[in-house]
């Protein structure tokens, strides 16, 4: 009982806020800068967004019911889906479903409300296994339900205007509309089971407000112009159709 405890705490503690700040010198991992630390250029993988939620909102405005999967598929070459993990203990992971994905493939965006440096963070990370450290001190809730689910729905109704939709919301249902809007549920590496998918900054500047419906990150605070700071998860090697995707919990920052 204590060593299954033990292993979950040694997971969990990357992700709660307040262990991170106690012991902030043992929770990182160290990178010259940000550009080395990308698996792929931030050009690629804006085009890989514009790609999937271009043709994802075409279907849309035809029908609501669409085959999702099967458009990521027939887009990128691959998709991925929530499914129970292989790891013992694991609970829900992710799984590429359909296709092969390559080295520098977009597998899956972090989604949640995104805190700023001293932000009120603290209250909603009690418990939270699923919050996310970026280099320079922002914070990505993904967590989908409680007090985490609340805050989101009221950051998206406070930003949208008319029929433009400032975030997904579907991501905290069991149907996510943007398959890939599910990476809080990939589970960390072992040895076994080695990563094979890196988190990796993306801001995207200028994105088509009309396709905001379809990204998963929506600012606490409110937005500062066309500016959104998204964590992808891409692909470190090749990838293929039945592969769980493991990551690294390890928290990133700059040497300054």
């Amino acid at each position: 009982m204590d060593s299954s405890l033990s292993k979950i705490w040694k997971n969990y503690r990357h992700r709660f806020v307040p262990w991170m700040a106690a012991n902030i010198k043992t929770a990182q991992r160290r990178v010259v800068a940000v550009s080395t630390d990308k698996t792929a250029s931030d050009e690629d993988l804006k085009k890989a967004v514009l790609k999937v939620t271009y043709n994802l909102d075409k279907k849309f405005r035809k029908s609501l019911e669409i085959d999702t999967e099967s458009i990521m598929l027939n887009v990128l070459g691959y998709s991925v889906k929530r499914m129970k993990s292989r790891l013992k203990g694991g609970g829900t992971g992710v799984v590429l479903s359909l296709g092969s994905a390559q080295k520098g493939d977009l597998i899956a965006f972090y989604p949640g409300t995104l805190y700023r440096r001293f932000e009120p963070l603290l209250l909603p990370s009690l418990g939270n296994q699923f919050i996310l450290r970026c280099m320079d001190g922002i914070h990505v809730d993904g967590n989908d339900r409680f007090l985490s689910k609340s805050i989101f729905h009221s950051c998206v109704n406070r930003d949208s205007f008319g029929q433009y939709r400032a975030a997904d919301t579907s991501w905290i249902t069991k149907q996510p509309v943007v398959p890939w809007n599910i990476g809080q549920y990939v589970n960390n590496g072992t040895k076994e089971c080695p990563p094979n998918v890196a988190y990796q900054e993306f801001d995207i500047e200028n994105f088509p407000p009309e396709l905001d419906y379809l990204l998963p990150n929506i600012w606490y605070s409110g937005p500062r112009g066309r500016h959104l700071r998204t964590v992808a998860l891409v692909a470190t090697r090749k990838i293929q159709q039945g592969d769980e995707i493991f990551s690294n919990y390890v928290t990133l920052l700059h040497d300054h």
